[in-house]
């Protein structure tokens, strides 16, 4: 409380601001202009597209990569992607999107095989059915082999279970997926080898299967043509997937019936940015030739919207750097030279990449005027010194020439009064 005889407090100079209204009038104004200036910094920033090659778990282009990714962030003219999942898509290690399906699958061959052995026919068709659903999901190439070995397995189940019809249609499955698989007849008995060279040397009566979906066709572990489409294949059990680009693998089992047309239907499975920008990466990795090469990295660039990026990728224990440009008056069309990276640091590589740095103007000197080198009597102060003393030289003899035999001066006496020597005369 205030004491009454020192009346209300008061400001001093020192503590007294500005009003709340002013205030927020200053703050929204200094807000705009850093938008502002913000704003027009980064779109002048053109962003660059840093492309670990290597596609291994930990690399030191993994570790490269990282310090120019950190270099784009405060580069004057340059930037990193305006989306960090497409920059950490193009450098961080890719994880195998098959390598779940896959480790479920062998599993369940194991097991299938184990439930085999023990004379447990059942558990072993089951065992290796849960197999080949899981394999559905996985790159076709990738399912091809672990397919046929199932099949394989299920066919020797119900083959010993007593359905020789049953054991002769997964066995001739398992022949289309694997063409190479022979049989050792001192490792299997007599009725298998017998039904499985039965069943791979009849020719199944002709078919056909309507695909119904989007993606590339893939039937019996073969890239067969574009969905929706119809198909020519031979009766008996098929198993088909859908692959591309742009979609998750997804596949189904399909029975078709000799002269009796089959269909299935695959759903759409849309990938992530992420995974697309992971595949064109895989796909420029992978490139068997300059055009290809060329191709994959174009469609790399449009996915994620740069015109400018650097590739790294690991020769031995060597870093190897590349950048790639759409092409303008400052930097050339295409891919650069391959240089190997020593002590470079990350600014210095993206120098490939950035404008020119402005020239300074720098004013002409001024002309150089000739030295005349001139005597010493053309020389000012030798000139006035000489015109000096002839003056002093006449003004001289004058004064002298004014002397009187007597010693007397003629000048400067009073007006009127006669020269001695003219009255003598």
């Amino acid at each position: 409380m205030v004491p009454a005889t020192l009346g209300p407090a008061r400001k001093v100079a020192y503590s007294k601001g500005m009003s709340p209204a002013m205030a927020a009038r200053w703050a929204f104004v200094c807000a705009l202009i850093t938008s502002f200036g913000l704003g027009s910094a980064s779109a002048e920033r053109r962003p660059v597209a840093v492309v670990n090659l290597d596609l291994s778990d930990a690399s030191a282009a993994k570790a490269l990569a990282d310090k120019l990714v950190g270099a784009l962030f405060v580069h004057p003219d340059l930037s990193s992607l305006a989306n960090p999942t497409d920059a950490a898509a193009l450098k961080d290690p890719i994880e195998d999107p098959d390598r779940v399906a896959l480790a479920v699958a062998r599993d369940n061959l194991l097991r299938a095989e184990e439930e085999l052995v023990a004379f447990n026919y059942g558990q072993a068709e089951s065992y290796a059915e849960d197999g080949v659903r899981a394999l559905l999901s996985v790159t076709p190439s990738a399912a091809r082999q672990l397919s046929a070995d199932l099949m394989f397995v299920r066919g020797q189940a119900f083959l010993f279970d007593g359905n020789r019809n049953e054991g002769l249609v997964h066995f001739a499955l398992s022949a289309r997926l694997d063409p190479n698989r022979t049989l050792d007849p001192a490792r299997h008995l007599p009725s298998v080898v017998a039904t499985f060279a039965a069943a791979k040397s009849t020719p199944g009566a002709p078919g056909s299967i309507t695909v119904n979906g989007t993606g590339r066709v893939w039937i019996d572990g073969i890239e067969v043509g574009q969905a929706p489409g119809g198909f020519a294949v031979a009766e008996g059990r098929h198993l088909v997937w859908l692959a591309g680009a742009d979609r998750n693998v997804r596949g189904e089992r399909a029975l078709v019936v000799a002269n009796n047309p089959t269909s299935v239907t695959i759903p759409d499975a849309p990938i992530s940015q992420a995974r697309l920008v992971q595949r064109a990466r895989i796909a420029l990795a992978r490139s068997a030739d300059a055009t290809a090469r060329s191709a994959a990295m174009t469609n790399l660039a449009k996915l994620v919207g740069v015109g400018d990026a650097v590739l790294l990728h690991v020769s031995g224990d060597k870093v190897v750097v590349q950048t790639w440009h759409t092409g303008s008056d400052i930097v050339p069309l295409g891919f650069s030279s391959l240089r190997e990276h020593t002590t470079e640091k990350p600014d210095a590589i993206l120098e490939a990449l950035a404008p020119p740095k402005p020239t300074e103007k720098i004013d002409p000197p001024d002309p150089v005027k000739p030295i005349v080198v001139k005597k010493w009597y053309q020389k000012r102060p030798y000139q006035l010194g000489i015109a000096a003393g002839v003056v002093a030289a006449i003004a001289g003899i004058y004064f002298v020439s004014q002397i009187g035999p007597d010693g007397s001066q003629s000048w400067g006496g009073p007006i009127g009064v006669e020269d001695p020597l003219t009255v003598r005369k």
